[in-house]
């Protein structure tokens, strides 16, 4: 364990240093760090492992890097470890933008230097800054690249450590804005640090390349890609520099050795799912194989590139997404001021109204025995006045319903959304398989025609046994996606809120699975364990089920807020439990939520179904989930009850009548 420990502690300052570890026993110190992963005892060092294990992985395996950085940000989040949790968020970022995930290596990117700023670490700071300037970098936007690289010398002291990084990345920057003279000095600056580290970093030697490259020095620029080619071959970087190679033998028009390249880059990339790269590998490949007249590779390349630029770099999509978080952080901050504008309006007008009423009582009390005449004069005045306040109260009372109705659709809406999240997690999964399924025909159709071509007519009935197995599973998962496109419009569909007879099990279970899925992709590490009991004999109940579903939603998106909630405190041992059971009692039906979160306070349990209360912090909820659902159960002519302990968590009841189910 020891032996261990100190090779955790090795890695993590090779890690904060910004030096990938290529040791000649780099096999064996993964095996090292997985050991303590696996069978260490002490939470942080299986979380400093993990630190380590993913910046191994970053470069050349992303989604094993994001699973292993995930695992630690779930053990930090119960420990406090603030330079673990940049370290991770730095590295995760890292694996999330080789995949082409800009946007949420960005906002990782972020967390990490709101951490590091927290906790005032200038070195971190210093490596968070030079990490979002990597994400621009692969974003493509290389100004506001080197304007977070040159903001790493705000700290003179702290670039200084990695100084040999930092002047390549701002080399890399000024490379790609075609001021060339900038980069070359530079990198040529990172190109001598790395030299006399004796560390191995390819970036100096790659982009040495490029700049010969571009002078159209080819022989130079080759023997630079060599050099930078990683001892780790399945790296990003080595991927780079087969890219580099390719393309200078495809300008040169030495084809085999531009496609033996190209196919290197492409293999690797397709092996570790470095999409943006597999575009660019088939895009050379593609230009070769035309200029050679093999039109077939051709175009089998060139799909490849069509679809994955449709799907990689949409700009659109990219601007879309940025535009629905900001219009969302835009109506929250809208309903928080309405409802506190309002408030305030109604103190003032019960203030005045009271002042007035004080004061006309007193001034009658003062002079009812000398000045009665005058005494009737002022009660007259002070009527019509309090008429005038009354007509106010009322304006002011039917601008708070338009009010009420325009949150209460916004809730309808915030429902939908959540929903909509958890749809679209459901049905990727089926359309990944479709898609993988796809692409391993193809391959497999151009190796039976190999076959063929040679004579192997087993071998190809083999191959095109295969083919059929793939073709029945693309079968099964495209009608899968199918069926859960069905259900969903079935309770989705516009029917003016008529009741029509629902599988009420079958709507639970659903709607519970959707609203977890949602949970899911807000915050992939809020874990919970979902219990169901569904009584058969329940059978098809006569519901609008839309509205039943936005109850239900309300009540799981509540059960999964407090239950995250209380994961937060750290207590030991425990589990976050949501369960749901439905059964049959007699003429009714009961569902029941019940959750082993923060429970509810009992001086406001009573005020849970009043509009606009909530006990969630201002801008993370309306008050307005538990009185909408309040409402439609009682249109069901039903009822909805709440058992709660502080501390312990809650219980939401609900009752609806089974007259007229079948």
């Amino acid at each position: 364990m020891k032996f261990a420990l100190s090779l955790i502690n090795l890695i993590i300052a090779f890690q904060l240093s910004a030096q990938p570890l290529f040791l000649s026993g780099k096999d064996y110190v993964i095996d090292s760090l997985k050991k303590v992963v696996y069978h260490s005892d002490i939470d942080s060092s299986k979380a400093k492992a993990l630190d380590a294990l993913s910046w191994e992985y970053a470069f050349s395996y992303p989604d094993s890097a994001i699973q292993y950085a995930m695992r630690g940000l779930e053990i930090t989040d119960k420990l406090h470890m603030p330079e673990t949790r940049i370290g991770l968020l730095n590295t995760m970022a890292q694996a999330l933008s080789g995949k082409g995930n800009h946007t949420q290596a960005l906002s990782t990117n972020l967390q990490a230097l709101e951490i590091a700023e927290d906790i005032n670490d200038k070195s971190a700071i210093t490596w968070c800054l030079a990490s979002i300037g990597s994400i621009y970098f692969y974003y493509e936007d290389y100004p506001r690249a080197l304007t977070y690289f040159l903001q790493t010398k705000t700290y003179p002291e702290y670039f200084e450590e990695r100084k040999r990084f930092y002047l390549g990345f701002i080399g890399e920057a000024y490379f790609h804005l075609q001021r060339y003279d900038s980069a070359l000095h530079y990198i040529q600056q990172s190109y001598s640090g790395v030299k006399k580290t004796g560390f191995f970093w390819p970036v100096p030697a790659l982009y040495m390349g490029k700049l010969h490259d571009v002078k159209f020095e080819y022989n130079t620029a080759l023997q630079y890609y060599f050099e930078s080619i990683s001892r780790e071959v399945s790296s990003t970087d080595s991927v780079k520099a087969f890219l580099s190679i390719a393309e200078i033998y495809r300008k040169t028009d030495v084809p085999d050795s531009g496609i033996y390249y190209a196919k290197r880059a492409y293999s690797i990339s397709n092996r570790v799912s470095l999409y943006m790269y597999l575009v660019q590998a088939s895009s050379i490949l593609t230009r070769i194989y035309k200029s050679e007249n093999r039109i077939d590779s051709a175009f089998r390349y060139q799909d490849f590139v069509l679809s994955g630029n449709d799907s990689l770099f949409s700009r659109a999509r990219q601007n879309l997404i940025q535009n629905l978080t900001f219009n969302e952080q835009q109506r929250n901050a809208e309903i928080s001021k309405e409802k506190a504008r309002l408030r305030n309006q109604l103190s003032t007008i019960a203030l005045s109204a009271g002042l007035i009423i004080c004061v006309a009582i007193a001034t009658i009390l003062f002079r009812s025995n000398r000045y009665k005449k005058r005494a009737y004069d002022i009660l007259e005045k002070q009527k019509a006045e309090i008429e005038s306040q009354r007509t106010k109260t009322e304006q002011t009372l039917n601008q708070l319903k338009q009010t009420q109705s325009q949150l209460i659709q916004s809730e309808k809406m915030a429902s939908l959304g959540e929903l909509t999240a958890g749809i679209a997690h459901e049905i990727q999964n089926p359309l990944n398989f479709v898609n993988n399924f796809s692409e391993v025909n193809k391959e497999l159709i151009a190796e039976m025609k190999g076959e063929m071509d040679k004579g192997n007519i087993n071998m190809a009935k083999t191959i095109a046994g295969d083919i059929e197995e793939n073709e029945d599973k693309i079968n099964y998962h495209g009608k899968r996606a199918d069926s859960i496109v069905k259900s969903m419009l079935q309770h989705s569909k516009v029917g003016g809120g008529k009741k029509e007879p629902s599988d009420l099990n079958a709507l639970a279970e659903e709607y519970l699975r959707l609203s977890y899925l949602g949970m899911l992709s807000k915050d992939k590490s809020s874990q919970v364990h979902l219990q169901t009991d569904f009584d058969t004999s329940v059978g098809m109940v006569n519901i609008v089920p839309q509205d039943i579903g936005r109850v239900l939603v309300n009540l799981y998106n509540n059960a999964f807020y407090t239950v995250s909630q209380k994961r937060k405190i750290n207590i030991d041992g425990y589990e976050p439990i949501v369960n749901v059971k439905t059964r049959r009692i007699n003429d009714h039906v009961e569902i029941v939520v019940k959750d082993n979160g923060m429970g509810i306070s009992g001086k406001v349990i009573d005020k849970i179904f009043q509009p606009f209360f909530t006990t969630k912090p201002t801008g993370q909820g309306t008050g307005l989930g538990l009185s909408l659902s309040y409402d439609i159960i009682k249109a069901h002519q039903g009822e909805i009850r709440v058992n709660s302990k502080e501390g312990e968590g809650a219980e939401f009841i609900i009752y609806m009548p089974l007259k007229n189910s079948i």
